[in-house]
Order: C-alpha cells, then sequence, then structure tokens
C-alpha cells in the first residue's frame, strides 16, 4: 500500500510541476513519517519511483520522444536507445530508495523510534 501511495504522489507531482526531484522527496517525507524499517524505507521509495519512471520512460518512447531517445543512445554508445528505458529507471530506483532509507534514518536519529 506505500509503495501505491508514494507512486501516486511522485506521479501527481511530476505532472503538476515537471520536476524530477520529487522522486526522492516524496520518498524521504513519507519515510520520515510512517517509516517502520529502513528496508522498507528503502523498497517503498525505490520501487514507487522506479515504476512511475519506468512507466513514464516507456510511454515516452513509444511516443514522439525516439529522435532524442536515439540521440542520447548514441551519445552514450548504447546499441538501442530502449535500454535507456531500464537504465533510468535503476538510476530513479536507486536515488529514490536512498531517499527514502535517509528518511528513516533521520526520524531514527532524532528520537521518532522507540527501541
Amino acid at each position: 500500500m506505500s509503495i501505491l501511495i508514494c507512486g501516486i504522489a511522485i506521479f501527481v507531482l511530476q505532472l503538476v510541476t515537471a520536476q524530477w526531484w520529487w522522486i526522492m522527496a516524496v520518498p524521504a517525507l513519507y519515510s520520515l513519517l510512517f517509516g517502520k524499517s529502513g528496508w522498507h524505507a528503502f523498497k517503498t521509495g525505490a520501487f514507487s519511483a522506479g515504476l512511475v519512471w519506468i512507466a513514464a520512460a516507456f510511454y515516452f518512447m513509444i511516443t514522439a520522444s525516439d529522435i532524442i531517445a536515439g540521440r542520447i543512445g548514441d551519445m552514450l554508445s548504447l546499441p538501442s536507445p530502449w535500454l535507456l528505458v531500464p537504465i533510468t529507471a535503476l538510476v530513479a530506483l536507486l536515488f529514490a530508495g536512498s531517499a527514502g532509507s535517509f528518511g528513516y534514518y533521520l526520524k531514527d536519529a532524532f528520537g521518532g523510534k522507540t527501541r
């Protein structure tokens, strides 16, 4: 459920503001408020942003963005511009997971969790 909540929040905020950094801000804030453990926070951030990012990248690839993707693929010496879809999703997954963990451990550092 937490992955769905974060994913929807990231998707809506990226549509409204067109800013890429929501993939880090939303999981960090969610984990700061509702994180249950470090792994849960990482997993929530990683999967929510990774799924949103891979869906957006796939959508853009099947619409008119294949020209710019081809140019970026050439710049990176990729055999196919379609390899950008999993590469960008992996980057989003790692950054959002790290942000989620940061939010949880920030809460833990300031006494938000009893041991």
